[in-house]
């Protein structure tokens, strides 16, 4: 068995594991976080044909934010069906999705276990069973011993689908099958899950995972019988954590770490790690273009991997993975390999190499630099810009008093994942510390995090008042729930949410799904457009925000979807389009407004392909902006077939640029976006160093923070007291 670690949490991805068994016979994953899909794109490591389980610890963003994503992909690959074991109201979570997109494979099979109902999976190569908190007997042992528990083998006889529902249906212990029912209020009691068994029949072994979601459940350690079973067979090779960091470091997490005689592996580490690091490669090449517009992510310099600081800890990376097979003595061996491990990006050493690479480049932006301004103006404008962030107090959650507004990409992609831009989102922040979220695609939130660095973060997500919600597709809306949850608790006014009916439905079940699994979402407020237009809501968001009006507008792309107008109170004017094709409606509301931001999902080659699909080619969105009169005009929501950037004929449309993910601009300073489209062009197209070169081999790896790593997992301390039939060994 071989277990890949896929943790990227300077990205905001929470911890997932992938289980395979020898030559991909069998695939189980643990945990879909938001932003999962995205990663395991970029890594080539997404799970294949065989993926039969998935098991959720719980169905908050960091566990269960990815499952559409999931689903998704699993549909377009052809899968059959899926198993997915989780907590009360995974049901009901799963099922919510029909309001946002529709498939008809796979046929998903949801296991709910509560007090009474104790889902196990079975199949030729491994048993799974979850940890309970309240449990008080070894369910993997009671499973082996008892025939009445449901293994699933059977194909029962499906219930038909009517054409509003998803091929979602819920299992109980005895393997009926029934649709999920959302509206179902259920009497079982909440059940709070630590983690899973895998019992490894090859192996006649088991393999521990723990995530336990807080302090408050760490009680449960002492009570549930798994933990201490005296009988189970042949013992647990391994213990993979998955805890946060405030419960990994609790006495008393750290006492049973001391006591459970086992080779424990620690994945979600304290210090971020970055993998998508395709995004971050295209930052660095923008930044040297323009530190204002393309600023480099908080931390991403001066962050490493962490590892384990107890001795009985050994660190799990990302891309690490734990073998389990029979050595030759006929033991247990487990073996940690860190090879795929990749370093966390550092932007100064990508520059450099970029600049070694390609020495002409660092003389063209020099030319540039010199032909903008005089060495004078040069430092009066940095002289400028220091002042400006002393008066701004370097808060990412406030608009420095020069600007009426700030505008942040945190996705410029449309539709599927792509390794250079995530789904929709942009953030607009105002005069003050407030601000409004335009679209909240999957894996928003996590450029948010990885843009400021936590505490900004959290600051700059509680300082938005408004989420606007443009239409209901999955790549506008996935990513909702996870700024919801992110919410202080302590907020004093809920956060508003607007969006279309199917958004309004969608968010509610899922808010009723979370009450169920006994982790509520903090509180909000979700409204459709035209209810919010007529409620005290408005009067309250207008004077928050300094705005005048704001103003939802019909446009032309799939049932209720919308544009967005809103006039500031010191005169400026944003458009925001959402997905559309060139609407007139739109255009005669926005007439003369101050910044545009349009999508262009498709080149002008593809125009008949932007017609079925209702959205705009870059012609026609830079028409748009002509008739309309904008005085900027910034394209987004591109088409993973143009992951870089797209051509604009600036000789026609010199006000008109390119939005990237992470792009700031600022209502004074937007103008200066018209003269850097060439060198933009031209950095991008320039080779890419780090792709140029081969990756260094293990003889030269004396400065590679990789060696290190692994170094430190060779030198670290045995656990104490492994099992004699147990061996641990590493690559």
């Amino acid at each position: 068995m071989e277990v890949t670690i896929l943790n990227a949490s300077g990205d905001g991805v929470g911890p997932s594991l992938l289980l395979s068994h020898g030559g991909g016979a069998g695939q189980y994953l643990v945990n879909a976080p938001e932003g999962f899909s995205r990663l395991v794109l970029e890594h080539k490591i997404r799970p294949c044909a065989k993926l039969s389980c998935l098991v959720l610890t719980s169905i908050r963003p960091v566990a269960a934010g990815g499952i559409g994503g999931l689903i998704l992909r699993l549909a377009q690959d052809g899968h059959e069906k899926l198993e997915v074991t989780g907590p009360r109201g995974s049901s009901a979570f799963v099922h919510a999705l029909r309001h946002i997109f529709r498939w008809r494979h796979p046929k998903v099979f949801v296991s709910e276990w509560t007090e009474g109902n104790v889902p196990v999976f079975e199949d030729e190569y491994v048993v799974i069973s979850p940890i309970l908190a309240s449990g008080n007997c070894c369910q993997s042992c009671v499973y082996q011993q008892n025939a009445s528990f449901s293994r699933h083998h059977e194909e029962d006889l499906l219930p038909e689908l009517d054409e509003d529902s998803n091929p979602v249906f819920v299992r109980d212990t005895r393997g009926n099958h029934s649709i999920a029912d959302c509206t179902a209020p259920g009497s079982s009691p909440v059940t709070t899950v630590l983690g899973y068994t895998f019992y490894l029949k090859k192996l006649n072994s088991s393999l521990l995972i723990l995530d336990i979601p807080d302090c408050s459940t760490l009680s449960g350690m002492e009570a549930d019988a798994i933990l201490h079973c005296e009988q189970h067979p042949q013992g647990i090779a391994a213990v993979i954590h998955l805890s946060p960091g405030p419960v990994v470091t609790s006495e008393e997490y750290s006492r049973w770490i001391d006591n459970y005689q086992s080779f424990h592996v620690l994945v979600n580490a304290s210090s971020p790690q970055y993998g998508l690091q395709a995004s971050l490669r295209t930052t660095a090449m923008l930044n040297m273009v323009s530190k204002k517009f393309f600023p480099i992510p908080a931390n991403c310099n001066e962050c490493e991997p962490s590892a384990a600081k107890r001795s009985s800890l050994t660190s799990g990376h990302l891309l690490s993975r734990m073998v389990l097979e029979r050595g030759s003595c006929g033991d247990i061996v487990v073996r940690m390999d860190h090879s795929k491990c990749i370093d966390n990006f550092n932007f100064t050493n990508y520059q450099e190499d970029l600049l070694k690479l390609q020495p002409w480049l660092r003389d063209k932006l020099l030319n540039m630099e010199s032909q903008r301004c005089s060495s004078n103006q040069l430092v009066a404008r940095a002289m400028k810009r220091s002042m400006l962030r002393q008066s701004c107090g370097q808060s990412h959650t406030a608009v420095c008093s020069s600007d009426d507004f700030e505008v942040q990409f945190f996705g410029t992609g449309s539709a599927e994942p792509s390794k250079y831009r995530g789904s929709s989102g942009v953030l607009l922040r105002l005069r003050g510390s407030a601000a409004m979220l335009l679209d909240a695609g999957e894996g928003v939130l996590g450029q948010i995090f990885r843009s400021y660095g936590e505490a900004k973060a959290l600051e700059a997500v509680n300082s938005i008042e408004c989420l606007w919600l443009s239409h209901k597709h999955a790549d506008h809306v996935l990513g909702a729930v996870a700024i919801v949850c992110s919410q202080a608790r302590a907020r004093t006014k809920p956060l508003l949410v607007i969006g279309s009916t199917a958004v309004v439905k969608w968010l509610t079940e899922v808010g009723n799904a979370h009450a169920q699994s006994g982790f509520p979402l903090p509180a909000f407020v979700v409204m459709h457009f035209a209810e919010f237009e007529g409620s005290h809501h408005l009067g309250r968001v207008l004077e928050t925000l300094q705005l005048k009006s704001i103003a939802s507008v019909p446009v032309n792309h799939c049932y209720e979807a919308y544009g967005l107008v809103l006039h500031g109170q010191t005169g400026w004017h944003l458009v925001y389009s959402g997905d559309t094709r060139p609407s007139d409606r739109l255009i005669q509301a926005g007439a003369g407004c101050t910044l545009l931001i349009h999508e262009a999902t498709f080149e002008d080659c593809l125009e008949s392909h932007a017609r079925k699909k209702r959205h705009s080619t870059v012609s026609e969105a830079l028409q748009v902006g002509s008739r309309m009169q904008a005085e900027q005009v910034i394209l987004t929501h591109f088409s993973q077939r143009y992951p870089k950037v797209v051509e604009i004929d600036v000789t026609s449309y010199p006000n008109a640029c390119v939005a990237f993910d992470g792009m700031v601009v600022t209502s004074s300073s937007m103008r200066g976006l018209r003269e850097l489209q060439g060198v933009v062009r031209m950095v991008l197209a320039a080779q890419d160093p780090w792709i140029a070169k081969a990756p260094p081999s293990p003889e030269g790896w004396q400065n590679d923070t990789r060696k290190r790593h692994l170094e430190e997992s060779l030198d670290a301390p045995k656990p104490p007291s492994i099992p004699k039939h147990i061996r641990w060994e590493s690559d």
